[in-house]
């Protein structure tokens, strides 16, 4: 091709038409069709990437300075969010504050010069208060005082020049409930003369010698505490030992004080009469508190106690039901040990109708726990259930249940420990050892307060009649039961076990039937009235007693068994295998209910189920004649085989 032609072609490539209106698109193609690299359409695309380049950079610090401006804008929000949440924190403490501030006193100089400055002063009068506050703990919640003090803590920002404690200060006494405590001191002829104002609750005075300071101070604090906290300052006396002052502090707050104070100190006054072993009046005291104050646990509470103490099973079960409830519901007003009362106290429902695991399981879940008890199994629970299921020499094993005479300790240790012991030397019928424990308990207990008087008489007395007549005694078991009080269950039950032991047919009949009236929906009850009709031989009388008890305690083990007793003595043998059966599946270590079943299968020709069940019974708790009745059949098969 020559040279001509050549230039003829490409002239003819630069004048084609191009297909697309787009000038990028267009020097694309012209790129595309000029491989020289300094074509035109190749600097024209050069630039058009640079200018491209440069408004990506540009772009992109556009977005990084608006993300930058709406980042600071954010973080002002947020630094003005927090400062007002601060401020509205600050502010909704200073609203809650019933703290008490103590100004320095005003002193005269010849007792500054000696040391006893007015901050020296205010400092000595706090450290009494603090100290009469630690001795007034009790079980209501510290928020429901009329006074709660607190504490004034000040922290300084720098560079300000503003006290974020001054201000904190100031919204209290503004918006708080702040009692503020100042005053003076006057030297009279070497006397001194103290008073301090307050707030609102007037003033308080004392008087005496320079060297008496100490006493002097002690006065105050004591005067300031009944004006600000009068409930927790009975609480301090009673603790402190003075309970004349307490019961004075609580009556006056009860006719004289707020409407809101009323419940409590009605409370307090019960408890105070529970610890001097009036006890009606403990239980009238209870009543006012919960009548002003449905709501009020503490109230609840001792009312529980109260009835416990007089006999009142059924009154005592109504209180604790309320108390309960208010308490588990988190209106019972009392602090975090109160409300664990209320739920170990729910146990006692379960063991009312014979459920004892689960009662035990109430008692020891983890809300029932609290400082009064610390964790643990508190004095016996496990020990007290495997005897309650005929578990005895297990149960007896627990060292929660080792005996203690020591009278200090029978409020807290020795009552449950004796009650429990003389519950399974009942369920051996071994009569002369509850006796004698009794006894022994009764005499080391001379020497208790008169509110374990009462207990002693109201629940100890009653078993000590019974076993005394169960031992032969039954002139010393009249006696004993003759000075028992009418209005208290277990008093009436023991009179109608020695009437019935006595052959006084129709007055135990009497006063059986006043017991299950007095107790309704409950087994306990029933179950010990039919006892003594089997025990005269009357096992068709027996019988509808106790299938009622099954119904009021489905999971009671002691209804089945002496179902079985009846319906074998009735000649049901069937029907008797089913009732120790199901007596066995309830308390599967009730020596008695397996001696039971074997004699209802032998009577039914399974001799051979029969011996299994008298080999299991041997191994297991039984009476002295159960034990002997084991032996000689077992012996029997033996021979047999």
């Amino acid at each position: 091709m020559t040279i001509d032609e050549t230039k003829a072609r490409k002239g003819r490539k630069r004048s084609a038409a191009p297909t697309t209106p787009d000038p990028i698109e267009i020097a694309m193609e012209m790129d595309a069709a000029d491989a020289a690299p300094d074509s035109p359409a190749r600097e024209v695309l050069r630039q058009h990437s640079r200018l491209i380049d440069s408004q990506l950079k540009y772009l992109g610090l556009q977005t990084f300075s608006e993300r930058l401006s709406a980042g600071l804008k954010m973080l002002v929000a947020t630094v003005g969010l927090i400062a007002a949440l601060s401020v509205g924190i600050m502010v909704w403490n200073a609203s809650q504050d019933r703290s008490l501030v103590i100004k320095a006193l005003n002193v005269p100089p010849e007792l500054e010069t000696r040391g006893l400055t007015g901050e020296v002063l205010a400092a000595k009068l706090l450290d009494r208060l603090a100290e009469i506050d630690k001795g007034a703990q009790s079980l209501r919640a510290p928020e429901t005082f009329r006074n709660d003090w607190g504490s004034d803590i000040q922290v300084e920002i720098p560079q300000t020049g503003v006290s974020i404690g001054e201000l904190d200060r100031t919204l209290r006494q503004w918006l708080g409930n702040r009692t503020e405590i100042g005053g003076e001191v006057v030297l009279r002829d070497q006397a001194l003369a103290l008073t301090v104002r307050v707030g609102a609750e007037g003033t308080v005075a004392a008087t005496g010698a320079e060297a008496d300071v100490d006493t002097l101070l002690q006065r105050l604090a004591e005067g300031v505490f009944e004006r600000t906290q009068p409930f927790r300052y009975s609480k301090y006396l009673e603790r402190s030992g003075r309970a004349d002052e307490a019961m004075a502090v609580a009556v006056r707050l009860a006719e004289a004080g707020p409407d809101s104070e009323r419940p409590w100190a009605w409370a307090q006054i019960s408890n105070l009469n529970l610890v001097s072993g009036d006890i009606d009046a403990a239980a009238a005291a209870g009543q006012r508190a919960v009548a002003l104050d449905p709501d009020q646990g503490l109230g609840w509470l001792n009312l529980m106690i109260a009835e416990q103490i007089r006999g009142r099973a059924t009154a005592a079960s109504r209180a604790n039901q309320r108390a309960v409830k208010v308490l588990k519901a988190g209106r019972g007003q009392l602090s975090r040990e109160g409300v664990a009362l209320g739920y170990a106290n729910e146990s006692q429902f379960a063991d009312r109708v014979g459920d004892f695991r689960e009662a035990e399981r109430l008692y020891m879940r983890a809300e029932a726990r609290a400082n009064y008890v610390d964790g643990g199994d508190p004095g016996g629970t496990a020990g007290r259930t495997l005897i309650a299921l005929h578990d005895v020499s297990r149960g007896l094993r627990d060292p929660n249940l080792r005996a203690d005479e020591d009278p200090r300790n029978f409020r807290n240790q020795v009552q449950p420990v004796v009650l429990t012991r003389s519950e399974a030397a009942r369920m051996l019928e071994d009569w002369l050892t509850e006796r004698r424990l009794l006894e022994a308990t009764l005499l080391s207990a001379r020497a208790v307060g008169p509110s374990t008087r009462v207990t002693i008489r109201n629940s100890l007395e009653p078993l000590l009649a019974v076993s005394e007549a169960r031992t032969g005694d039954l002139a010393a078991a009249r006696a004993r039961v003759a000075t028992l009080p009418e209005d208290c269950d277990p008093c009436i039950q023991a009179r109608a076990q020695v009437a019935a032991l006595a052959g006084e047919r129709a007055e135990a009949e009497r006063l059986f039937a006043l017991l299950a009236r007095r107790n309704p929906d409950v087994p306990g009850p029933l179950v010990t009235w039919a006892r003594t009709r089997l025990d005269r031989g009357d096992p068709a009388g027996a019988l509808p007693l106790l299938r009622q008890a099954a119904e009021f305690g489905p999971r009671w083990a002691e209804p089945q068994k002496y179902q079985g007793d009846a319906l074998l003595a009735l000649g049901r043998h069937a029907e008797a295998v089913t009732a120790y059966r199901a007596a066995i599946q309830r308390a599967p270590r009730w020596g008695g209910a397996h001696l039971g079943l074997g004699r209802a299968l032998a009577a039914t020709g399974r001799d051979r189920d029969a011996a299994n069940s008298y080999a299991a019974a041997a191994g297991m708790d039984l009476t002295a004649n159960e034990r002997a009745e084991v032996g000689r059949r077992l012996a029997a098969v033996s021979r047999g085989s």
